[in-house]
């Protein structure tokens, strides 16, 4: 525990317990000794790695600068600097080296609204609950969309939960606010199978696009990520199967492979792209450069198709028709948690976001009678 002496030397312990010696001779009796109890809380915390009390974490905020730099120095507690937000949430984005490069790009912006906003220097205990608030608010004047405001306020509490965590502030200014997107079904539609060989025959004679439509409509795999990583070596033609890699699901504990069926209609395509492929390459899409085919822009070529098969230029062009996989294979009677585990969701996520009432279903049972249960005779 820190202990106070007569002249105003206070002698603690920092965190790699080294003694250490600290001078208030120029401030009053009674400041020391809140110094002084304070220090012990610190002591504590990095002793038994517990939470700092509220007090103490308050009492950090609003010190002296050379108070706050001497006890930086000491190892008590981090450089003031580093609490800066921009500084703050750069460094806690360089550590996250777990993070996908898309996933990367939608953190770097939440931090560039969050600077623009606030001020890159504001420090970070200083922005309050009332503050999350009004940068919500400050997003939607933007023109931003609700589920885009909530992935920026997602990834902003998730950046200062660690300032929490680390009992660098009392409290999360954005813990609390709604994150979970909601379904939006402005963008969704449903591709037909007809629409689907349309545009398998607007591809002429070119295997690489007709095998990256029928991966994604029939195969319901997430482009570009899981066709980036498809190898020939995980077609398993002997069990009519094929391993899909999967890197949004990865960090999940057994979601980082799933298999998909060899269903018939991806034959075909799988046949003519093995006849095309240069030997030895050990990739089926990318050219044995994945990352090259992660980066590649591939909206453009594929409206280029969809304007000869004269189909129509749906948004979310991929996604659309892995969804659009995923209703028709619930339609013609696959289990809703096979289909799931074929398309790379959860049934719960399938309900919510994928599975679409379609014409089909009203054309089904407005020409379907309900049929009558069968009644047994009374003995």
């Amino acid at each position: 525990m820190a202990k106070l002496t007569k002249g105003g030397r206070l002698t603690f312990r920092n965190a790699a317990g080294e003694r250490k010696y600290m001078r208030l001779s120029a401030i009053t009796k009674t400041d020391q000794t809140k110094v002084c109890h304070h220090v012990s809380n610190l002591e504590s915390s990095l002793k038994t790695n517990e939470r700092l009390a509220p007090d103490t974490v308050a009492w950090l905020n609003s010190i002296a600068v050379w108070l706050h730099d001497k006890l930086a120095g000491a190892g008590l507690i981090e450089d003031r600097q580093k609490f800066e937000l921009d500084a703050y949430i750069k460094s806690y984005v360089d550590s996250r080296k777990d993070l996908k490069e898309r996933t990367l790009i939608k953190f770097k912006a939440t931090r560039r609204y969050l600077v623009e906003h606030f001020g890159g220097d504001t420090k970070i205990h200083e922005i309050t609950s009332g503050h999350g608030n009004e940068f919500r608010e400050w997003l939607s004047a933007r023109g931003l969309k609700e589920n885009t405001i909530r992935k920026h306020i997602q990834i902003a509490s998730q950046i200062f939960k660690r300032a929490f965590d680390k009992k660098q502030i009392t409290e999360n200014p954005f813990y609390g606010q709604k994150t979970t997107t909601i379904p939006n079904t402005d963008r969704d539609y449903i591709v037909t199978l007809d629409e689907y060989e349309k545009m398998l025959a607007a591809c002429d004679d070119d295997p690489y696009w007709k095998g990256i439509i029928a991966f994604c409509r029939i195969g319901g795999v997430r482009f570009p990520s899981e066709l980036a990583n498809l190898e020939w070596s995980h077609i398993e033609r002997d069990e009519n199967r094929i391993k899909i890699h999967s890197p949004k699901t990865e960090h999940h504990e057994g979601k980082s492979w799933r298999y998909i069926p060899l269903f018939p209609e991806l034959v075909r395509p799988v046949d003519e792209l093995w006849d095309a492929a240069p030997e030895g390459q050990r990739f089926v899409f990318s050219d044995n450069d994945p990352e090259k085919f992660m980066k590649w822009n591939a909206k453009k070529p594929f409206d280029q198709i969809r304007k000869k098969a004269k189909v129509k230029l749906w948004k979310r062009p991929f996604q659309n028709m892995r969804i659009s996989r995923e209703n028709e294979l619930v339609a013609i009677g696959c289990p809703i948690h096979v289909a799931a585990s074929w398309v790379g969701n959860s049934p719960l996520v399938a309900m919510k976001h994928y599975l679409k009432v379609t014409d089909s279903d009203f054309d089904r049972f407005s020409s379907t009678p309900t049929p009558r249960e069968k009644t047994s005779s009374a003995r």
